[in-house]
């Protein structure tokens, strides 16, 4: 494979890239320094590329569906990365996460049930749950902030709102997106094991399970226990880590036969049928050539938070940086400079002229924090450091 540069800076403008190039429809100046939607600055692996143009070149995108090849190389990234053994009938095609999980609340829940969540959390978890009629339960993390990253599940807060308003779907987040911890066998078994004991259906989005860091490694939830795996929709992607979010691929993993075919009633009923041809290409060529650019690129990213938490512990003893066990995005804590919100956001982008992700957009717990997206160059995370001084 050839060797990759990610620290060769590609222009993304004009594009149609929703991070650099909507600057005006998101209410931005010009001149901010876009550091926020979860893609990546790098280019995709070259054998997923030259695979798509080769395709692109066929003057005909009829009506598509991947062959084995597709899911033999999805069972054997499965089978070597996170030693997770699934069967290609598992797997279920959808254009993303969020619509997966949209279609297992709609299917396996009904208006005005509920929905638990851990927070703060991805802002589409609240979405999905409140766009589609359901009771909206949060039970936010637990926090040492004497620990680099002391975020953890609060198994008893969890089990209590469970009893008390007969929860019927938890979505969970793993890795956890934004607070980057990559939960641990142990604290997954004895969630689960909550879950089960109250008959709660389970939604686990692991869309950033490729992005662990050395000294973490990602556990598959339905992979511990056949008990889980029985009552579990896991909702997998390439996107993130490959940077083929435009292709529109997911891969949702269901075992149990009843739950998948329940499942694939709901995903057909919406009027989706046939994948991307491009998303399915690009899928199959990213897990079948695509572990040296997943190492190498967590080394790089894993650099990029290195250099930017040193740099704020030297120079901005206000803020924290919150150590990230995976993700490619760094929760950053900026409450110790005492703004209010409404101050906070406007200095960042209008004084350091950065566009970070809000923290409260993830929950009234984020107040105060700022979620940065890391998967750029060396270059411009030096760039932005130096903007954040100004804050």
């Amino acid at each position: 494979m050839e060797k990759l540069r990610f620290d060769t800076p590609i222009d993304r403008y004009h594009t149609d890239s929703v991070k650099f190039d909507f600057k005006k429809e998101y209410g931005k100046e010009e001149g901010v320094l876009p550091l926020w939607v979860a893609d990546t600055d790098f280019a995709i692996p070259k054998e997923a590329a030259d695979a798509i143009r080769k395709r692109a070149e066929h003057p005909l995108y009829g009506y598509s569906a991947g062959d084995a090849s597709y899911y033999d190389s999805l069972r054997e990234w499965m089978k070597t990365r996170h030693g997770y053994e699934i069967q290609n009938d598992w797997v279920i095609n959808t254009p993303s996460v969020v619509f997966a999980m949209v279609i297992a609340i709609r299917k396996f829940t009904k208006e005005g049930e509920a929905v638990m969540i851990q927070t703060p959390v991805y802002g589409q978890f609240y979405k999905t749950v409140v766009n589609n009629h359901r009771e909206l339960v949060e039970v936010p993390l637990l926090q040492d902030k004497a620990k680099e990253n002391g975020y953890e599940m609060d198994f008893a807060k969890i089990e209590q709102l469970i009893v008390e308003r007969n929860v019927k779907a938890f979505l969970l987040c793993n890795p956890h997106n934004p607070v980057g911890r990559v939960w641990t066998k142990q604290e997954l078994t004895r969630l689960g094991d909550i879950l089960i004991r109250h008959d709660v259906r389970i939604i686990s989005d692991e869309i950033h399970m490729d992005l662990a860091y050395p000294g973490y490694k990602h556990i598959v939830f339905a992979s511990l226990k056949e008990e889980f795996a029985k009552n579990t929709i896991t909702c997998t992607a390439p996107t993130k880590v490959f940077n083929i979010a435009g292709l529109q691929q997911a891969n949702i993993i269901i075992s149990e036969k009843e739950l998948r075919n329940q499942f694939r009633q709901e995903v057909h009923s919406t009027g989706y049928m046939e994948p991307n041809i491009f998303g399915m290409i690009a899928s199959r060529e990213c897990y079948a050539h695509g572990a040296e650019y997943v190492d190498e690129l967590i080394r790089y990213v894993s650099k990029n938070v290195s250099y930017v938490t040193e740099f704020v512990k030297e120079n901005m003893p206000k803020a924290r940086v919150i150590k990230p066990e995976g993700m490619y995005l760094l929760w950053i804590d900026f409450s110790g400079y005492g703004y209010e919100k409404d101050e906070l956001v406007r200095r960042i982008e209008h004084v350091a002229k950065l566009w970070l992700n809000d923290g409260e957009a993830f929950g009234v717990e984020g107040r105060g924090y700022m979620r940065i997206n890391l998967a750029t160059t060396l270059a411009t995370v030096k760039e932005a450091c130096e903007r954040m001084l100004l804050i």
